[in-house]
């Protein structure tokens, strides 16, 4: 079978625990980018990312490379892919073009020339639609610069950090994909207590328990792929099974947050994820100013990880009250934030996990080691 090449996106900064991941699917054969990996691989690959990799965006297939100066060219290489494996179960297409430094430069008239000849290859009138994250809706990319094309074709369908099970949502929810890299970024699993003291809509407590369960992705959803012609549903299931981990976890997860709303979220959130869940999450309101100083006394191992509320939320005299709450159990307790880059020098001593933006923000993903 001809080898496939893929693109694994990753949000800016994930890089490391991405990588992380590749290892743990023994998938070998790649090159790292800023933002992604360019993997050598075979449709297991493509069965894998999608549905056990949960630091990932999207997974593309690159579908053509090529130069072209004139429309002509650009044509020229576009007939000579074979959409319809592809599109005949699509009704909506999604067609993003990229185009820096290049002679054909006008991006609109590149998308309109492809969306046309996508529609005659298929003898289908197609939605060409600006959203690609819809189930009924296929996304191509063109990438162009200095007139080097790349033409890809997306696997996911909706982007990887919806999960299908947090439908529900708190005010400035942690994306999914960053609270999971916060947890595989410390390397361990054997916590006997896990706590999240800010849980808002209960993402960090729930995407904990994901990736420590057997779970597969596609229980709360779907993959584009799997429309395709080319999908095959027997050999999926025979990855999936043979990929499963099996973890004996015994830990205690929390989440806690002062607003009788947020947790009402977490808990609908909780309600359709332990529909298939072994691991016991408890959402509970708790003012965490208020618990008490010897809490983790009698655990072993214990963990705090946290989105605390910032920005207009929360400025730096709030901030100084958390951190000196958590400094109460600093010398017992590993403690995991992801905070505003400004908020750092507060802290006396950390380790930084990792760094992504949110907005025009530099957030730091980091583990305490002294307040």
């Amino acid at each position: 079978m001809k080898p496939l090449e893929i693109f694994a996106q990753v949000q800016y900064g994930l890089e490391n625990i991405a990588l992380k991941e590749l290892e743990s699917l023994n998938i070998t054969n790649y090159q790292r980018y800023k933002g992604g990996f360019e993997i050598i691989g075979h449709w297991n690959t493509i069965y894998l990312l999608n549905n056990q990799g949960l630091c990932f965006s999207r997974i593309l297939i690159r579908l053509n490379r090529f130069i072209a100066k004139t429309f002509y060219d650009l044509e020229k290489e576009i007939k000579k892919i074979d959409f319809k494996p592809y599109l005949n179960n699509f009704n909506n297409i999604c067609i993003r073009v990229n185009s820096i430094t290049s002679s054909l430069y006008h991006e609109n008239a590149i998308k309109e020339r492809i969306f046309k000849y996508i529609s005659k290859q298929c003898n289908k009138t197609f939605n060409l639609v600006g959203e690609a994250d819809t189930t009924d809706t296929q996304l191509i990319l063109l990438t162009a610069q200095h007139d080097q094309f790349i033409l890809s074709i997306d696997t996911s369908g909706q982007h990887l950090h919806k999960r299908g099970y947090l439908d529900y949502r708190a005010k400035a929810p942690l994306r999914e994909t960053i609270a999971t890299a916060m947890f595989i970024s410390l390397n361990k699993t054997d916590y006997d207590i896990i706590i999240d003291p800010f849980c808002g809509g209960g993402t960090i407590p729930i995407e904990i328990s994901r990736f420590l369960s057997t779970i597969n992705s596609d229980t709360f959803r779907s993959f584009n792929f799997m429309k395709w012609n080319t999908f095959n549903k027997d050999y999926y299931k025979k990855i999936i099974k043979n990929t499963k981990k099996s973890i004996n976890i015994k830990s205690e997860i929390y989440g806690y947050d002062i607003s009788e709303e947020n947790i009402n979220i977490a808990i609908r959130n909780l309600t359709l994820f332990n529909q298939v869940n072994t691991i016991k999450i408890n959402f509970l309101k708790q003012d965490f100013f208020n618990l008490n100083d010897n809490f983790f006394d009698d655990y072993q191992s214990p963990l705090i990880i946290s989105n605390p509320p910032w920005g207009k939320r929360l400025n730096n005299i709030d901030f100084i009250r958390i951190l000196k709450k958590l400094k109460v159990y600093e010398n017992h307790v590993e403690i995991v934030l992801i905070i505003p880059e400004c908020f750092l020098k507060l802290i006396k001593s950390y380790k930084t996990l990792f760094n992504i933006e949110a907005g025009n923000i530099i957030v730091s993903a980091i583990k305490i080691n002294e307040i």
